[in-house]
């Protein structure tokens, strides 16, 4: 994540509290070595967040979101900058 251009967009997929949920919604999607997961904290517990593909601006980022199959798009993706991952990462960093 952090080799991404802070200027360039994804898609979260998917944010959970439980680890073993992430896990889960790859293997169920056939994600592996197509989606990028990382921990940050939200309201003081590990939070788990599921993001997919880089795009170089946010209307490339929707275009693919509207592509995506039924079965992704009821987990009701959202466009997120990589910057403000960047920003998430670095806080946990610290």
């Amino acid at each position: 994540l952090w080799s991404q251009d802070p200027s360039h967009y994804t898609l979260q997929l998917f944010g959970t509290y439980q680890r073993d949920s992430v896990q889960h919604f790859i293997r169920q999607h056939r994600l592996s070595g197509k989606a990028a997961a990382f921990k940050s904290q939200r309201n003081g517990r590990d939070w788990y967040v599921l993001v997919y593909g880089s795009y170089s601006d946010r209307s490339k980022a929707r275009r693919a979101m509207n592509g995506l199959p039924a079965s992704l798009s009821r987990s009701v993706p959202w466009v997120r900058s990589f910057a403000s991952i960047h920003e998430v990462l670095h806080g946990a960093a610290q």
